[in-house]
């Protein structure tokens, strides 16, 4: 293939996928300044929150069900005990994907996956965030 020409170079490109029904969808925009932007950052909206770990696990969410569109969760441990987490309500002090020290944070780019955290004792406070 060639070299295009500067007049086709200077084309707009359409940059298109489409969903599981075969709808075409466009990930991929510009801003108003002409900046690019994707469907892979945070804006449209953030939440945050205070949960209690405890010796159950608990799916890291802002309310009753994962925000809509989420690309981002975030937990600060804010207690003085390891918290642990995984992938699946099934995860445990010893069946786990990673572990969360005092004062450390985690961050997982996950959709709509959801994130479980369990500790190995009662009423352990950590902040969590969620963004779409």
């Amino acid at each position: 293939m060639g070299d295009l020409s500067e007049k086709d170079s200077s084309q707009a490109v359409k940059v298109v996928g489409s969903d599981s029904s075969g709808i075409e969808t466009n990930y991929i925009g510009v801003d108003a300044n002409g900046k690019l932007k994707t469907n892979d950052i945070i804006s449209t909206q953030g939440l945050q929150l205070t949960i209690t770990v405890g010796t159950s696990a608990v799916e890291v969410k802002v309310g009753a069900t994962r925000l809509a569109n989420r690309v981002v969760a975030t937990l600060d441990n804010t207690s003085n005990v390891i918290i642990y987490w995984g992938y699946d309500a099934g995860t445990t002090t010893t069946n786990y994907a990673g572990r969360i020290f005092k004062d450390q944070q985690a961050s997982w780019s996950i959709g709509d996956v959801p994130i479980y955290v369990i500790a190995g004792s009662a009423g352990n406070s950590a902040r969590i965030s969620e963004g779409a």
